[in-house]
Formats: C-alpha cells, sequence, structure tokens
C-alpha cells in the first residue's frame, strides 16, 4: 500500500512539473534580424534581432522598405518547420 500511494504521488508530481510534454529538441537555435533601421540614403542605422528555434529548417521573408519620419524600415519573418 506504501508502495502504491509513493508510485501515485510520483506520477502526479511529473505531471504537475510537466516533464512528460517537453518541447521538440531544436537542432539550431540563434539571433536572426527582426527589423532594419536604414536612412534615406541606405545607410544601416541599426537592426534588431531575436532568437529562433529550428527543428528542420526556416524560411525567412522580408517586407519592402516603408518609411516612418526619416528613416526607411524593412521587417522580416520567418516559417520554421
Amino acid at each position: 500500500m506504501k508502495v502504491k500511494k509513493i508510485l501515485v504521488g510520483s506520477a502526479l508530481a511529473l505531471t504537475l512539473v510537466g516533464i512528460g510534454a517537453s518541447k521538440a529538441s531544436a537542432v539550431w537555435v540563434g539571433d536572426v534580424p527582426l527589423r532594419d533601421k536604414v536612412t534615406g540614403s541606405g545607410k544601416l542605422v541599426s537592426r534588431t534581432y531575436k532568437t529562433l528555434r529550428v527543428t528542420n529548417g526556416y524560411r525567412q521573408h522580408q517586407t519592402a522598405y516603408y518609411q516612418i519620419g526619416n528613416y526607411l524600415y524593412s521587417d522580416y519573418w520567418y516559417d520554421t518547420y
């Protein structure tokens, strides 16, 4: 009876912690561009990054440059698979 209580308690603890449902292991984790800020003459002012987790591969997309104030911006987004 004591062993049964220990097993049930252990199973409940593992379920609550979430060990049973883990994320798929990433093949590659890295920082990728998220947004570029460029002057009107084409000089890169700043670039922001985000962390991307990839299991099999990814595809990068980029928007056309758009203007806000005196700067041009371009955004990136990614499809991972």
